[in-house]
């Protein structure tokens, strides 16, 4: 199967996200290796993930000049 990798800004209560969470878990479900990076951390839907075996990833941006640093851990965990 499919190794699968989402980038959103945060998991907070749009529709946009909420379509994501329900795409990720069919994906899941279908067998495929799902993993969601996120920029923030604490929206409301990471709580839909628990219990399941999509691979959640918080990068914590640390503000509007975390560019460099973020930019790094983003390209870092896309190698691996």
């Amino acid at each position: 199967m499919a190794n699968i990798l989402f980038i959103v800004r945060k998991l907070e209560g749009g529709g946009a996200e909420r379509q994501l969470i329900v795409l990720a878990r069919e994906l899941a479900r279908y067998g495929h290796n799902i993993t969601i990076l996120v920029w923030i951390s604490g929206g409301p839907y990471e709580r839909d993930l628990e219990g399941t075996n999509i691979r959640y990833v918080v990068l914590d941006k640390r503000g509007i000049f975390d560019h460099v640093g973020f930019l790094l851990r983003t390209h870092a965990f896309v190698r691996r």
